[in-house]
C-alpha cells in the first residue's frame, strides 16, 4: 500500500481570544457578539500567502453545557469561517476534560487535521491564548505560539498582542 506523501503545513488556530474578542471571558453565544481582532484578518492571509492552511482548532463547551444552542454555535463557526476566509475548522464540544480525546489540551483535533489534510506537523504551528492550546500543540508536534499577556514556558514562543504575533509570524512562516 502507498503511503500518503505529506507536504501541507498548517497554521493551526485557536478562535475566541486570537480570531476574535471574548466576551466578559466567554466566547460570542450570538452572532451579534462577534468581534473581530483587526490582526485576524492579515494573520490568515499570511498564511496562505506562505503557503499554510489555516484552521481554527477550538473547544466550545457552552453547547455541551447548555449554555448556547448546537445551531447557534455551528452558525457562529460559519460566519468567522467565511468572514476570515479559512476552509476548515475543527470543534469539541464536549462539556469537560477527560470525556473525549479531542477537548484541548488533549490534540486529538490536530491530530484528525493532520490526517484529513496530509498535514507535516513538524513544520506547523499552532497560535493559542491558553496553556491548553499550547499543550496540545506540543503534543501533536507542531511549534506552538502563545498569544498573552501571560507567557508560557512550554511554548516554543511568547508573544503579548496581535502586533507583535503579525510581526512574529513574518519572521517564522
Amino acid at each position: 500500500m502507498e503511503s500518503i506523501k505529506k507536504d501541507k503545513k498548517a497554521l493551526f488556530l485557536d478562535r475566541d481570544g486570537v480570531l476574535n474578542y471574548l466576551i466578559s471571558n466567554r466566547p460570542p453565544w450570538d452572532i451579534s457578539e462577534i468581534e473581530f481582532y483587526s490582526d485576524a484578518f492579515e494573520i490568515v492571509n499570511l498564511s496562505i500567502k506562505r503557503s499554510f492552511i489555516p484552521i481554527i482548532i477550538t473547544n466550545q463547551p457552552d453547547a455541551g453545557r447548555g449554555s448556547i444552542s448546537y445551531k447557534n454555535l455551528k452558525d457562529i463557526n460559519s460566519y468567522i469561517v467565511k468572514r476570515l476566509g479559512i476552509k476548515y475548522s475543527y470543534i469539541c464540544t464536549h462539556p469537560y476534560d477527560g470525556m473525549c480525546s479531542c477537548r484541548k489540551p488533549l490534540p486529538g483535533m490536530i491530530i484528525e487535521a493532520v490526517r484529513e489534510h496530509n498535514i507535516l506537523i513538524e513544520e506547523s504551528f499552532l497560535i493559542g491564548d491558553r496553556d491548553k492550546d499550547i499543550i496540545a500543540g506540543n503534543s501533536a508536534g507542531c511549534s506552538t505560539i502563545k498569544l498573552s499577556k501571560h507567557p508560557s514556558p512550554i511554548a516554543n514562543y511568547n508573544v503579548n498582542n496581535h502586533t507583535s504575533l503579525v510581526k512574529l509570524l513574518n519572521k517564522i512562516l
